[in-house]
């Protein structure tokens, strides 16, 4: 089994603290769907993301205490005592060191079951953690190392780049575009084709009708991959991304 080279990811910690979500729990039922609307996409000048309010950065980790003193962006009244000072940046500190931490957990989590002659099962615990920092950081590995992939792990993946979609900061939406780019030009003329195929055959043919279904469920989610960027309201160099993406995805009607 090869190692999952996790270094990369560690070393970047401390850069991401202030742009990365608030850690999903692995319970299902209290995970949030993305929400879909959105208009507005913080840039990361690669320190931080912009505009990002720390107070309901934190406030958005489930099953929070609230500490006994907690400024709002609009509250501009200070501190009375140094206690309160104290209680306010241990209370912040605190709360960054958990999100860390659970994020360092399921890195750790992927990398217990990495192996690079069949990824699947680190994506299955991708699925399951439902963690977009981590998945982002993931799917930075798999671009640059196309070989890991295949279609079975195209129709696992493209559900979750899906979701990656909707998260407000761009880096996600970045390293989403790539993955949906790159995994069209790796798959979408065998998709094709074994579709046309099926629409011609005559006969019952239980491996081709396997193929088929795969194939459907890939087409499928590259086409609803498409309809969510063709709404997405983006600037800059992220719309340059996202028009390169779906123009790649044009090939799908």
């Amino acid at each position: 089994m090869k190692n999952l080279d996790i270094s990369s990811i560690e070393d970047t910690r401390d850069n991401d603290s202030n742009k990365r979500h608030a850690v999903s729990t692995v319970n299902d039922t209290q995970y949030q769907q993305p929400q879909k609307g959105f208009h507005y996409i913080p840039r990361c000048d690669g320190n931080r993301v912009l505009n990002l309010d720390l107070s309901n950065f934190i406030k958005q980790m489930p099953g929070r205490i609230q500490p006994s003193m907690m400024m709002s962006p609009t509250d501009t009244a200070m501190p009375n005592s140094d206690v309160e000072v104290l209680d306010a940046l241990t209370f912040r500190h605190t709360s960054l060191i958990n999100i860390f931490q659970t994020k360092l957990n399921n890195i750790r989590s992927v990398k217990e079951v990495w192996d690079e002659d069949n990824i699947r099962p680190s994506i299955e615990v991708l699925a399951s953690l439902r963690d977009s920092s981590v998945l982002a950081d993931i799917l930075k590995i798999i671009v640059c190392k196309p070989k890991l992939l295949s279609l079975d792990m195209a129709q696992l993946l493209l559900p979750l780049v899906s979701e990656l979609l909707f998260e407000i900061f761009e880096d996600y939406i970045v390293i989403a575009c790539q993955t949906i780019t790159l995994l069209c030009k790796s798959f979408s003329n065998l998709i094709l084709s074994t579709l046309s195929i099926a629409e011609n055959r005559n006969s019952v043919d239980l491996n081709l009708q396997e193929r088929v279904n795969k194939c459907t469920l890939c087409r499928d989610e590259f086409v609803n991959s498409k309809s969510i960027l063709v709404e997405m309201n983006t600037k800059g160099s992220l719309s340059l991304i996202v028009q390169e993406t779906i123009s790649e995805l044009a090939v799908f009607q």
